[in-house]
């Protein structure tokens, strides 16, 4: 079996497209945003799985912004922040014909689904 990572290997992520997107959505500028999230302890907690499934992050991920996101939305922004490497997953295709493959990746539970 060989695993792979999601983000900076099958696609790179730019955490500040990402938050461009959140603030176009929300209103909220950029640095209350990361504060609140991705930079606090609370992506770690997501990370470590306090959050087990998409909707209970997805609430906390918006009590701690004081704002109610939708689940598009949320994905949308995430999806802006992905840029797929085509070299990785036409390997990955390749290398699936022969052995198992496996997503590995420390996101929490709403990425996951």
């Amino acid at each position: 079996m060989v695993i792979f990572d999601l983000d900076g290997v099958l696609c790179d992520f730019d955490a500040a497209a990402r938050l461009a997107s959140l603030t176009g959505i929300t209103g909220i500028p950029a640095d209350r945003i990361h504060g609140a999230t991705f930079g606090s302890q609370f992506e770690c907690d997501a990370e470590a799985g306090v959050y087990p499934t998409g909707a209970e992050y997805l609430a906390a991920f918006n009590a701690r912004l004081k704002f109610s996101l939708t689940r598009e939305q949320w994905i949308a922004a995430r999806r802006v922040a992905m840029r797929p490497r085509p070299e990785m997953l036409a390997y990955v295709a390749r290398l699936r014909a022969r052995v198992p493959v496996a997503l590995l990746t420390n996101n929490g539970a709403l990425l996951r689904e």
